[in-house]
């Protein structure tokens, strides 16, 4: 584990600032140590002091270098981020001289040793400085204008300043001195000012050799209020300069101010260092190991390059075992993977290291086989993936007397049972291992059937007989029709449709324990019965109609038998009767009928009952008792010889046994019918008719 220490040697036997070069000046460095021992990776708070060997001290700027490692290099103290190697850090303070190198810049000696392009009141109606663009040195503003505020100067309270009734335009030098400057060298300009009339506040800016430098300062609009505003300057080839102060304002109506504690001083510079020494632990170790079958033996050796050289050495070894010489040697127990850690220190700083061993050398044996239970005559493939994998003697015992060696091994059993495989290995230390396997061999398998018929038609049954070995397991039969029967011996099965495709394949499957499925198919024709249409019943009409043509509309079987005894697809009929055909398809027949009954005919009954019993009704109604009419012409008589009824009608109904819509008696009518045929036969009819109730 890392620690985060460091130590501060505070004995300040070589700490005497630098200033060679540099302006004398009135501050020192204290508490900075020149050495910091630090362990890396940690962190160092740097608190150096900043004192005055007269006054109060004023320094303008602190700086570290370089600025890598430190939170901030612009302070004075900043914290070092420690990393792996050692570094130097110089501390430069920049600090304000005590001597004022303008003279008369408090006004204590009152108008002297200044110009300005502003001249000196001149009095009126306010007072000294009624007019704009006129100064005056004064201890109280009020006392040069009734209107300019009551206040004391900045230096004491009752000191003289420099009290100014601004002008109109911007950037004229109220105030200047010419004083002589080193070259190269940096200085601070400082002032005071304060507002005497709260309105339009002044704006003052510096002015070195004409040219204004700094920011410029918005005095507040709080009357009497001091603030200050400075900046600093490098006089570069300088020797001798013009400063001056400017008003930046350009208002008439307030823009009224004082100054004081005009200041202008050289700014020194000091420095001072401290080293951080790093103390870079980086223990690193190797090891070799001596492996054996009951105990593994290690030796270790520490390493510190590219580091700083530990003081002592601390050993974890993982089993709870541990050493604090540089090299140890371990003896482990056990197998397994150990992690091992080191750890390192040196004047109070320490490092460790870890790394993981692993003295796993097991001896496994382990046997993979491609089944574990095959089929008589089927050979089993043995391999050791055993532990460890290369180098390593394997010896199969099958069970059956036969031995084999190598990582893979085959064999194929000549009797059916169960067996135990075992394998023994050993490794190149000499260590033995061994494991087993039961093995099952299955007997071979056996299945068939007969069928008692091999062609059949629909609706028609096979019987089937099986023969099965005894140590199947289960059996079923498939008919090729969707249905499947499961473990029935020697079942009877009806085809209720023809096989698609004809014929129909037959298969008994038998199942066993671990050999493959056997399947035994036959194959069977199922024929459909011929579905043959001689079509609807029809009429012929002699003379007229000619001869019908009767075939299978159907199709075109060739085994087809008429009821005139002719063979063939079809006969030829002139007369009116009931035919039928039978149709053969192997061992499959079908028979259908005909009916051609006459056309072109008339019956005409001998009575008729008009009682409106929906019976016998009407006399010859032609709907019923006629067909193939051309013309109908009927009259009928009455025993006197009276015409009674007439009707040319070939659709009518016929005489409904009424005379001028009265119902005759019952009783012996006459009847004269001529008819025309529509093969244009003419005939004519006469007879009786009897009239019932």
């Amino acid at each position: 584990m890392k620690q985060s220490l460091y130590f501060l040697f505070l004995s300040i036997i070589s700490a005497a600032c630098t200033t060679d070069g540099f302006a004398q000046c009135n501050i020192s460095i204290t508490n900075l140590p020149d050495t910091i021992l630090a362990c890396k990776n940690s962190s160092v708070q740097l608190n150096p002091n900043v004192i005055t060997t007269s006054g109060i001290p004023y320094y303008v700027d602190t700086t570290w270098s370089p600025a890598t490692g430190l939170s901030n290099p612009n302070i004075i103290n900043p914290v070092v981020a420690v990393g792996t190697t050692s570094a130097n850090y110089v501390l430069t303070v920049q600090a304000v001289t005590p001597t004022n190198l303008l003279f008369n810049g408090d006004f204590t000696a009152g108008n002297t040793g200044f110009t300005s392009s502003y001249i000196y009141g001149t009095g009126g109606t306010y007072g000294l400085l009624s007019l704009e663009g006129q100064f005056a040195i004064a201890t109280n503003p009020n006392n040069t204008h009734v209107n300019f505020a009551n206040f004391g100067d900045h230096t004491s309270g009752s000191g003289n300043m420099l009290v100014v009734n601004g002008a109109g335009t911007a950037n004229v030098s109220i105030w200047c001195q010419t004083i002589n400057v080193n070259p190269n060298t940096w200085y601070d300009f400082s002032a005071w000012g304060a507002t005497c009339v709260a309105s339009n506040p002044a704006i003052l800016q510096f002015s070195i050799n004409g040219v204004l430098t700094g920011t410029p300062l918005a005095l507040p609009l709080t009357n009497g209020l001091w603030t200050q505003f400075h900046t600093t300057w490098f006089s570069g080839a300088n020797t001798t300069i013009n400063i001056c102060i400017t008003d930046q304002a350009t208002a008439t109506s307030g823009n009224d101010f004082a100054i004081d504690d005009i200041a202008f001083k050289e700014i020194c510079t000091i420095q001072d260092s401290v080293y951080i020494k790093t103390i870079n632990l980086t223990p690193t170790f190797s090891y070799v190991k001596h492996l054996g079958c009951d105990q593994d033996t290690v030796k270790f050796t520490a390493h510190s390059f590219p580091g700083n050289t530990p003081s002592t050495y601390n050993w974890s070894f993982g089993d709870f075992s541990f050493a604090t010489t540089k090299n140890p040697t371990h003896i482990y127990q056990n197998q397994g993977t150990y992690t091992v850690k080191l750890v390192t220190t040196l004047n109070g700083c320490s490092d460790s290291t870890t790394q993981i061993i692993n003295i796993s050398h097991p001896i496994d044996a382990v046997i993979g086989i491609s089944k574990d239970s095959v089929c008589l005559g089927e050979q089993i493939i043995a391999t050791s993936v055993s532990t460890p994998s290369g180098f390593v003697i394997s010896t199969w015992n099958w069970g059956d007397g036969t031995i084999t060696t190598g990582t893979i091994s085959g064999h194929s059993y000549a009797t059916p049972g169960s067996y135990i495989i075992k394998l023994s290995i050993v490794d190149t230390l000499g260590c033995t291992d061994s494991t087993s396997r039961n093995i099952f061999v299955d007997n071979p398998p056996y299945v068939d059937f007969s069928i008692s018929d091999s062609s059949i038609c629909v609706g028609e049954s096979i019987f089937f007989a099986d023969t099965l070995a005894p140590y199947t397991q289960s059996f079923a039969w498939d008919f090729g029709d969707g249905i499947i029967e499961s473990n029935i011996h020697h079942p009877k099965h009806t085809w209720d449709k023809p096989g698609a495709p004809n014929p129909i394949k037959i298969t008994l499957t038998g199942t066993y324990l671990v050999c493959p499925d056997l399947v035994i198919e036959k194959w069977i024709s199922v024929n459909e019965y011929p579905n043959i249409n001689l079509g609807r019943d029809t009429m012929i009409c002699p003379g007229i109609t000619g001869s019908i043509y009767l075939t299978d509309i159907n199709g075109t079987l060739s085994n087809y038998t008429w009821s005139t005894g002719e063979i063939g697809p079809g006969i030829t009929i002139t007369e009116p009767g009931h035919y039928w055909v039978k149709a053969t398809s192997g061992e499959c027949s079908t028979t259908d009928s005909i009916w051609i009954k006459r056309d072109c005919y008339l019956n005409i009954p001998n009575s008729f009952s008009p009682n409106n019993d929906g019976l016998n009704d009407y006399f010859i109604p032609r709907e019923i008792l006629s067909s193939g009419l051309k013309s109908f012409k009927m009259s009928i008589f009455n025993r006197w010889g009276e015409l009674i009824f007439t009707t040319n009608k070939i659709d009518g109904r016929g005489w409904d046994g009424k005379y001028n819509n009265v119902m005759q008696a019952v009783g012996v009518y006459v009847y004269t019918i001529d008819v025309v045929y529509n093969n244009a036969v003419k005939k004519t009819f006469t007879g009786n008719v009897t009239l019932l109730k």
